[in-house]
């Protein structure tokens, strides 16, 4: 299943907003996740915050290093690059409950 097109805009001079999708859910989280981590390896210069939530992200950058053109195009890059469906096992998460007691009638127990 193919993925909807990341809708763009820019906020200002310095923002750039990122719609992955209109509604919260765990597939458009991931996908901002490894797009905003890719766009972190590039360590383009002028990029001065990445902030993720949860179906969105903004990139906050310098316009006087960073021209905005290049960074929507850069973006665009790395969105074709990582629209491919994650062929990684999911992880598993185990819970591990203890329960402990204490004897409040013997107060040698306590020291």
């Amino acid at each position: 299943m193919a993925n909807n097109p990341i809708r763009y805009s820019f906020g200002g001079d310095e923002h750039l907003f990122a719609e992955i999708d209109r509604e919260m859910s765990l597939k458009a989280f991931f996908r901002g996740l490894k797009l905003t981590r890719a766009l972190e390896a590039c360590q383009l210069p002028g990029v001065l915050d990445i902030c993720l939530a949860n179906a969105s992200f903004q990139v906050r950058f310098n316009p006087d290093v960073l021209a905005p053109h290049v960074l929507l195009e850069q973006l665009q890059v790395l969105e074709a690059g990582n629209d491919g469906e994650d062929t990684r096992k999911p992880a598993s998460l185990r819970c591990l409950c203890f329960t402990t007691t204490l004897d409040t009638r013997n107060p040698d127990a306590l020291s």
